[in-house]
């Protein structure tokens, strides 16, 4: 008995010993930078001197609460998320479907589907800005050949199209992953189940409700929580927009270290959207300042 539980102890320390490294690692490159970041978000730490510093409390999150560009951010992500991801989810089930089913050159098709997906995001939205370019664009030079639109369309540069313009792009480039996925788990599901389905005269739309849709649903619901935290945290699409009409915030608390004097604070940086900036003065100017005597004064 005694054996047993030596066996097991060890056992048990070894297991920790191989997961050492990985423990270290995780530690080193995200719980350390998350909890430095969390600790900033209390003082009033900029980004071009982090070491100078004072306690402010929850002044900065008040701040955040009270700028309704916040607000705009949060309502721009949550409609990108929400929307992008049912589309996402729809056209790659309904691609996955096809794609499941047996057909000449189906392997081809299946390499070539994953394309979009596998350009880099920064290379993707390159390509949609030159073919949405409201003077050369492709796009708009098919729009207006065929007669739909007397001249080009401003889709990077319209505040009332980009956010439908991003979402667009987003589909494009992401919609293969979720056909990875699905399909994936399309493939897990027994053929004999379709077969004794067939042979007792089960319709193909029951098949689907009954079957396929059910039995799809583990992977349909990992490939919808990747999505969901993937398009929540878009960065490199937004980064691109021509005229900067709706921008992650990530990017711009990044932008606003180099371009401009003041750069955000640490706790205006937790943050991110995509939203419609109108006004870059407000948007970058710091909201408590060092007094010269100490305390905090606001800047103007």
């Amino acid at each position: 008995m005694n054996a047993a539980r030596r066996m097991e102890r060890q056992q048990h320390r070894t297991a920790w010993l191989f997961l050492l490294p990985l423990l270290l690692t995780l530690a080193a490159v995200a719980i350390w930078p998350l909890g430095r970041s969390i600790f900033f978000s209390f003082t009033d730490a900029y980004l071009d001197a982090p070491s100078d510093y004072g306690f402010v409390g929850f002044d900065n999150f008040v701040e955040v609460a009270d700028d309704p560009v916040f607000w705009g951010a949060v309502t721009n992500t949550l409609v990108f998320t929400l929307v992008s991801v049912a589309l996402e989810t729809l056209l790659g089930l309904a691609i996955a479907l096809l794609l499941h089913r047996a057909f000449l050159g189906r392997g081809i098709v299946r390499a070539a589907i994953l394309i979009p997906w596998a350009m880099p995001m920064v290379v993707s939205a390159r390509i949609w800005e030159w073919m949405l370019n409201d003077q050369f664009g492709l796009i708009n030079k098919l729009l207006v050949a065929l007669g739909l639109v007397e001249k080009g369309i401003a889709w990077t540069a319209d505040p009332s199209l980009i956010l439908g313009t991003v979402i667009f792009i987003d589909v494009w480039v992401t919609t293969p992953f979720m056909v990875l996925l699905i399909l994936a788990g399309l493939q897990l599901i027994p053929e004999e189940i379709y077969e004794a389905a067939e042979v007792s005269g089960v319709p193909h739309w029951k098949r689907f409700w009954s079957i396929t849709l059910p039995l799809a649903m583990p992977a349909i619901g990992v490939a919808i929580l990747f999505r969901t935290l993937d398009a929540l945290r878009m960065l490199e699409l937004c980064a691109r927009g021509k005229q900067r009409k709706h921008h992650d915030d990530v990017y711009l608390c990044a932008r606003s270290t180099y371009q401009f004097s003041g750069p955000r604070p640490w706790s205006r940086c937790i943050h991110m959207g995509v939203h419609d900036h109108r006004d870059d003065r407000y948007r970058y100017r710091r909201p408590f300042a060092p007094r010269s005597g100490g305390g905090l004064r606001r800047w103007q």
